[in-house]
C-alpha cells in the first residue's frame, strides 16, 4: 500500500497520524508507478481538485492491472456546509478580498452527478461497476464549524486576507452568529458521489 498526494502538507498530516503505508508525493496527472502495477486504486475527494480530471483518470488506469479496481469519492450538489451565508454576509462586511482559489483546480461541475462522474470514468476507459449517492449526517456544533470553516476552505483563504484586529472581529461575529443556530440548522447532510470501476 502506498499513500500518494501532490501536497507535501497533506502527507505530513497522514504521517502524523501515525506510522503507516509509504507516502510519496506524486501528481494523479503523472503517476511515478509504472504500468499495470496496482491492484486497487482509492480516489477520495481529490478528482474536482485536479485540472484535467479525465487525463488523471487515464493515469489511474494506466497503473491498474488488468482487473484492477478504482474507488472514487467525489462531492454531488449541495455540499455547502451550514452557516455558509454567515461567512459570506461576515466576511463581506469586514472587506475581505475574494477567494483566490485557482479556478483549474474547481472541476466539480464536471462530475456532480451519477451520470457526469459515470461519463467521465468511461472517457478514461474503466468500466464502471458501480455508482450511486449517499448523504452522510454530521451535527455540527457552533464551536466546531467556528473552527473547521476559519482553518479550511475558502472561508479561511479569504479570512487570511483581513489585518488581525479585523480578522477577530469577524471570526467574533461568525462565532456569535453560530451559536446563535438552532441545533438542525448546524446539521450537515451533503449529497456524496460513489463510484467503483474496474480496467478490463
Amino acid at each position: 500500500m502506498i499513500g500518494v498526494d501532490r501536497a507535501i502538507g497533506m502527507l505530513r498530516e497522514a504521517r502524523t497520524r501515525g506510522p503507516g503505508a509509504p507516502l510519496a508525493a506524486m501528481d494523479l496527472a503523472e503517476l511515478g508507478i509504472r504500468r499495470s502495477a496496482v491492484d486497487v486504486a482509492l480516489l477520495a475527494f481529490v478528482l474536482f481538485l485536479i485540472p484535467n480530471p479525465a487525463a488523471a483518470l487515464a493515469e489511474v488506469r494506466r497503473v491498474l492491472r488488468s482487473g484492477g479496481i478504482m474507488g472514487c469519492t467525489t462531492w454531488g450538489r449541495g455540499y455547502e456546509l451550514p452557516g455558509a451565508a454567515i461567512w459570506t454576509r461576515e466576511l463581506d462586511a469586514h472587506g475581505a478580498g475574494p477567494d483566490l482559489k485557482p479556478e483549474a483546480v474547481k472541476q466539480d461541475t464536471l462530475m456532480d452527478t451519477t451520470d457526469k462522474l459515470r461519463g467521465l470514468l468511461e472517457c478514461a476507459g474503466l468500466t464502471v461497476s458501480r455508482i450511486w449517492v449517499e448523504r452522510p449526517e454530521r451535527r455540527w456544533t457552533g464551536p466546531e464549524l467556528l473552527e473547521l470553516t476559519s482553518c479550511y476552505g475558502a472561508t479561511s483563504r479569504r479570512l487570511g486576507t483581513l489585518d488581525p484586529p479585523t480578522r477577530a472581529e469577524c471570526l467574533a461575529r461568525v462565532g456569535a452568529a453560530l451559536a446563535s443556530m438552532p441545533a438542525e440548522g448546524l446539521v450537515y447532510r451533503p449529497e456524496v458521489l460513489l463510484a467503483v470501476a474496474v480496467r478490463t
